[in-house]
């Protein structure tokens, strides 16, 4: 029965204080854990560029750790600056299944650049592709929470993680401005 305690909605958590410094204390350990796997990507990328001598985005491989670097480095912005710490499940979610397929799939050696990419709108180009792609993946996350929220909202069925996210229409503006800042980039 939703009305009793422990049924896991979110009321129950905001009327026991044990429950609310547990989810508090949780959410504390993922951000904490996620800038400790960050720093470890950002190295990653450098070591990669150490050994490359030359900037890691020559393949499609160094280009999709940079891009989940940067990804996770503008929600930790967030997290920072605006709050939005329960973003932080679909952001990790997604970075592990992208640096995933960057090791398993798209993983090639140390090579030079091919003579096509000698040039300085391959820096330009890749950073500006890497930036728009850590815009649109935020986007894309907030899209599809804005669609999961909405239909909790409809039904009346708002608990869990759910009952944590902002209401859809405030979803749907972040969104909407991110991928209206990476859309032209």
């Amino acid at each position: 029965r939703p009305d009793q305690p422990g049924s896991g909605l979110v009321a129950d958590q905001e009327n026991d204080p044990a429950a609310s410094r547990r989810v508090e204390q949780f959410g504390r350990i993922g951000v904490a854990l996620t800038i400790i796997g960050f720093l470890l990507s950002v190295a990653g990328v450098v070591t990669r560029a150490l050994a490359a001598q030359r900037a890691p985005w020559g393949n499609m491989f160094e280009f999709t750790i940079t891009a989940m670097g940067l990804f996770v480095g503008v929600y930790l912005i967030l997290v920072w600056r605006a709050g939005l710490r329960w973003l932080g499940l679909p952001v990790t979610l997604l970075a592990v299944v992208g640096n995933g397929l960057a090791v398993t799939v798209f993983y090639v050696a140390v090579a030079p650049l091919v003579p096509a990419l000698h040039s300085v709108w391959f820096l330009i180009h890749i950073v500006a592709a890497a930036i728009s792609g850590a815009a649109f993946n935020v986007g894309g996350v907030m899209s599809i929470l804005y669609l999961i929220k909405k239909r909790a909202e409809e039904r009346g069925t708002i608990r869990g993680y759910l009952g944590r996210v902002p209401d859809s229409r405030k979803i749907d503006l972040i969104a909407y401005r991110f991928t209206a800042f990476a859309f032209p980039l």
